[in-house]
């Protein structure tokens, strides 16, 4: 992995934006979650929940609540390109 999350934001349909150190930002749809693990059923419930993403203590995910996180390993393995660098 060519870094940790340095800023995360939630857009429309249930993507997260993610930019990781050295700049590059990644889109990682959330739904991939909603549709495999049933806690994540809740973000679809209520919406809000995925409008306030935080990052884990050294970047190493995201987290909504308790039950709700993602590592940033599978944001950047799964997530599209949106701007990459180097």
């Amino acid at each position: 992995m060519n870094g940790v999350i340095q800023k995360v934001k939630p857009l429309d349909g249930f993507i997260l934006e993610a930019v990781f150190t050295g700049g590059e930002i990644r889109h990682y749809d959330c739904r991939r979650l909603i549709d495999r693990y049933p806690a994540f059923k809740a973000m679809v419930q209520d919406p809000e929940i995925f409008r306030h993403p935080q990052i884990v203590s050294g970047g190493y995910g995201v987290i909504w609540n308790e039950e709700l996180d993602v590592a940033s390993e599978e944001i950047w393995e799964k997530g599209r390109v949106v701007m990459a660098c180097g």
